[in-house]
């Protein structure tokens, strides 16, 4: 649901107290209270310190001023002691390389268009085989490993894409 205000709309958010907006909503710890707020509105929310009214062009504008800190990843140690590391996509920094591989992800392998395209070598060929292992697994009075058996079917499915 969103608010009008002021004429526009903004994203959904508490109305808050005049003059003194969300500031009681806010409290000591921050980062506790909105993330409670979040779950409420919902990741992107409208949140008012006294007379001031977070916009979505304002937040827009923080995130572009300020990408590389909103973008950047944690990378966690054990991740740190793989050779390359750093080339995967998960763990780049959100330079302009980085850009370029999304953009042609975007365009040549997760498009709708092109997932609809391979409809059938993605989803139903890779699933058909799933199905045969279970079966096959039955027949034989063997347990499947579900954990195995779903990471095979997803690496089938990226190496057939």
């Amino acid at each position: 649901m969103a608010l009008e205000y002021f004429g526009e709309e903004t994203p959904p958010g508490s109305i808050g107290f005049p003059l003194i907006g969300n500031l009681f909503d806010i409290g000591s710890k921050p980062y506790e209270s909105l993330a409670k707020l979040s779950r409420k509105h919902g990741p992107l929310m409208t949140i008012r310190l006294g007379c001031v009214t977070s916009k979505p062009e304002m937040a827009r504008e923080n995130f572009q001023k300020n990408e590389e800190a909103c973008s950047s990843r944690k990378i966690p140690d054990a991740i740190t002691v793989l050779e390359h590391y750093d080339l995967a996509i998960l763990w780049m920094s959100a330079a302009e390389e980085w850009r370029l591989i999304r953009k042609a992800l975007n365009i040549y392998l997760t498009h709708p268009q092109k997932l609809e395209s391979l409809h059938g070598l993605l989803r139903d060929k890779v699933v058909k085989q799933m199905l045969q292992f279970v079966n096959q697994a039955s027949q034989n009075g063997e347990a499947a490993e579900i954990r195995k058996l779903a990471f095979t079917t997803a690496l089938n499915q990226m190496s057939n894409t």
